[in-house]
């Protein structure tokens, strides 16, 4: 039997692959968080290219007032921008709710990480491995 088997437990391995677990969520959640701030700078980029399509449709309003076929088109295109306008709130919206969903799910995971440092086996587990840590240094590592 080698000297890491003598404590390990299956509690402090159940503990372990909690603290894994949580890592792994939590790197998952700032994976989503980077991409959130990616697609809200898209929506950004995106709600500029509107305003400006918007500001360029205005001023091409009135050098074409004249013409009824041209402020036809016009009126096309601005339909086209308030869809894509439409769609872009729509996104926000999708957006601001996922950001919404994730602060909620950081705020349980960070509860549930606080529940779990309170509990016993994760106290027993800190002390194993603080243990093990000490054993580690004073051990010579001349042999390894």
């Amino acid at each position: 039997m080698e000297k890491d088997d003598l404590g390990e437990t299956p509690a402090a391995r159940d503990g372990e692959q909690l603290r894994r677990e949580l890592a792994r969520r939590e790197g998952r959640i700032k994976a989503l968080e980077a991409e959130l701030k990616v697609r809200t700078r898209w929506d950004g980029d995106l709600r500029l290219t509107a305003e400006n399509l918007d500001a360029r449709l205005l001023r091409r309003d009135r050098e074409i007032a004249a013409r009824d076929d041209e402020i036809a088109e016009l009126r096309r295109i601005q339909h086209a921008l308030l869809e894509e306008l439409d769609w872009r709130r729509k996104n926000e919206e999708s957006l601001r709710a996922t950001e919404r969903r994730l602060g909620q799910d950081i705020a349980h995971l960070q509860g549930r990480l606080a529940a779990i440092e309170q509990t016993r086996l994760w106290r027993l587990g800190q002390r194993y491995w603080a243990f093990k840590d000490a054993v580690r240094r004073r051990l010579p590592r001349n042999g390894r």
